[in-house]
């Protein structure tokens, strides 16, 4: 398209010429001040057109606003800013949004402000002559020859549109319904709407279907900006008010509550925004790059960062010791001591040695595969978003039995802070949201994406119990923590390839790997009361804490506050009536205990044990063993017993445990 051309015929004139070089000396303002006087040329022109008028002064005031909306339009859009540069059927579309905008602009001004005194028809009537005015100018100025406006003319590709499911569209009608009936409650205190209540709704509903269509809003896009995705509710909102406006001003309908009507949009807008809001954090959650936190991510991620052979050991040319102590390691003094006394750093070369102070996974993956024998990381383990991915990370720049030096903040220095800021039961309020925020909400499956999105995953609470099962998750084996100063330091090494046999669990309800019937595996539904990847220590826990008298682990700080508890009063159990419906448990039976645990009992114990189901109440209750030893012994005698005779034994062993239960106080602890 010649932009210098004129909008003229072959052969041209000589008046056609100096029109055309008259047109082409016109510039943007002048172009502005000619829409001005176009819009205002046809709202006076209609005046004359419709005859004589009695009384001026509510033409004045539809004038005003008008010009008000026209005003608006130019300083929000910026109308002629690129209009030369802009394809042809954007400048005309841009003229025909902008003459219907201004049409129901003045709708809506006109309903809210209660204008009246003047034909409707002098209304419509300015706008359509305003348009095509308006389009013949914009034409002329732009030079546009006859082949271009065929183009208009000519069929063009359709855009496939993917829309959202059916269901987004009934909930966000479902939503303007509500909406409606809400606001119908508050103006008239009842949420039956008679008959023009509504004749109103079913006109609330059209304009919602067209400004839908409209504006695209359930169309299904990946937009990961909040203020983008809800542009086209808003977009929806002003045009629905509008539509509205426009149709009780054109027809009259002053007798509907302009209340319930446009409440009603308010009301849904104020319900959209914060649902796209959710939705559009959970998509932007879901195209970051999630943690390895599965067997087959794992898989994955080894089988992406091939390991070589490790070639052994080294000469020391340049032992560690000196390098560690007096420079990498001086402003911590502490854990040079701490390190030296697990590992000789005299026996390593300093060029097997790595010690950072970041938490950008850059600087680590430029660390040569299987080079190190020590690498220790100064920055917080709190701030890093993908905990196991970095674990990962380092597990493939260390050498076979390489070690890791890592450092946790201690939860308690936040609260140390608070208490030292602000009394007591305020230092207290901010602490609990401060641990439900950092510590709870990223383990609720669903609100974790919510988190991650605004915290970045800093300033993760993680306890010690969750960071020696994720090391072990990890193919480390944790050796020896410490609390030096304000933070905890943890030495692990590496031991094996992280190739697990299950994946971790996170929510408050989980399930567990028991032994059943046969000896077939079967998943036991519980309540958490261990911290999460403590599914991961039962052989590191059983090697340092051993067993209580009660048959259990003594010791064992995998467990929660709550869930000590919890286990004190069997709320952790109460899933398994799960299990009992789906007839893997009985009401009375033996404990559905774990392979490792299993594994303990003698031969022909697990032999008893598999010819029964496990059960919701164990003969532990009835006999009160102190120990393991003696727990054994009666699951043995409770077996036998009822392999002799079922019933009988189960109706004996129920009643003395239920005996004990009541009047003993027994519980499981």
């Amino acid at each position: 398209m010649d932009e210098a051309g004129a909008f003229s015929y072959s052969p041209e004139s000589s008046s056609a010429q100096d029109v055309r070089r008259l047109l082409k000396t016109i510039r943007k303002k002048n172009l502005i001040f000619a829409d001005w006087l176009l819009l205002n040329g046809s709202f006076w022109l209609m005046h004359w057109l419709s005859g004589e008028h009695s009384n001026l002064a509510p033409y004045l005031k539809l004038f005003a606003v008008i010009n008000l909306m026209w005003l608006f339009q130019l300083l929000q859009y910026h109308r002629f800013r690129h209009i030369r540069l802009e394809p042809l059927f954007l400048t005309l579309k841009n003229a025909l949004f902008n003459a219907g905008y201004l049409l129901l602009a003045t709708a809506v001004l006109s309903v809210f402000l209660k204008l009246s005194g003047f034909s409707r028809y002098h209304v419509f009537g300015t706008f359509v002559l305003y348009l095509i005015c308006d389009i013949s100018l914009l034409l002329a100025y732009r030079g546009v020859q006859a082949p271009s406006i065929s183009k208009l003319f000519r069929p063009g590709k359709r855009k496939v549109r993917r829309n959202e499911p059916l269901l987004v569209l009934l909930a966000d009608l479902g939503l303007l319904f509500v909406s409606f009936f809400i606001v119908h409650l508050l103006k008239y205190g009842t949420i039956v709407p008679n008959l023009r209540a509504g004749q109103a709704l079913l006109i609330i509903s059209t304009a919602w279907l067209i400004t839908a269509k409209w504006t695209g809003k359930f169309e299904h896009k990946s937009e990961t900006n909040v203020h983008y995705a809800q542009a086209p509710y808003i977009k929806a909102f002003y045009i629905s008010i509008a539509i509205m406006s426009a149709i009780v001003f054109a027809l009259g309908l002053f007798q509907h509550s302009r209340t319930v009507i446009f409440g009603a949009f308010v009301l849904l807008l104020a319900f959209e925004l914060p649902m796209v809001y959710i939705r559009v954090v959970g998509r932007r959650s879901r195209q970051i790059e999630h943690d390895i936190e599965t067997i087959d991510q794992v898989k994955s991620y080894i089988k992406q960062h091939e390991l070589p052979i490790d070639p052994g050991k080294d000469v020391v040319k340049s032992p560690a010791a000196a390098s560690l102590r007096d420079g990498y390691l001086a402003s911590v003094p502490g854990v040079y001591r701490y390190i030296a006394e697990y590992l000789d750093p005299a026996t390593m070369d300093k060029s097997r040695v790595r010690v950072l102070d970041t938490d950008v996974p850059y600087n680590i993956s430029t660390i040569e595969r299987q080079h190190l024998n020590l690498f220790v990381n100064l920055t917080h383990i709190n701030h890093f978003r993908h905990l196991n991915q970095y674990f990962l990370q380092v597990h493939s720049k260390l050498r076979n039995g390489g070690y890791f030096v890592l450092r946790s903040e201690r939860l308690e220095n936040y609260r140390d802070r608070l208490e030292k800021r602000f009394p007591q039961v305020v230092a207290t309020f901010i602490y609990t949201l401060h641990f439900l925020w950092h510590r709870v909400l990223p383990k609720i499956s669903g609100l974790s994406a919510l988190y991650y999105t605004i915290s970045r995953g800093r300033n993760q609470v993680i306890t010690r119990a969750e960071i020696i099962g994720r090391l072990h998750f990890c193919g480390f084996h944790f050796i020896d923590f410490k609390r030096i100063g304000d933070n905890h330091w943890f030495i692990a090494r590496k031991t094996k390839v992280p190739a697990v046999d299950r994946n971790p669990s996170f929510g408050p309800l989980i399930t567990l790997p028991r032994i059943g019937y046969g000896g077939k595996i079967f998943q036991l539904y519980k309540f958490r009361t261990m911290h999460s990847y403590a599914e991961y220590l039962q052989d590191f826990v059983y090697e340092t804490c051993q067993l209580d008298d009660s048959g259990k682990f003594k010791d064992d700080f995998r467990l929660t506050q709550w869930g000590k508890v919890m286990r004190k009063y069997w709320l952790d159990e109460l899933p398994q009536i799960i299990n009992y419906v789906r007839g893997d448990i009985r009401l009375l039976g033996v404990r559905a205990i774990s392979a490792h645990y299993f594994s303990l009992y003698p031969k022909d114990v697990q032999q008893l044990r598999i010819q029964f189901k496990p059960g919701l109440v164990p003969p532990y209750y009835a006999d009160l063993p102190k120990n393991f030893t003696e727990i054994v012994e009666s699951e043995r005698n409770y077996l036998l017993a009822k392999k002799r005779a079922p019933f009988r034994t189960d109706v004996i062993y129920f009643a003395r445990a239920l005996k004990n239960i009541v009047l003993k106080k027994a519980r499981s602890g």
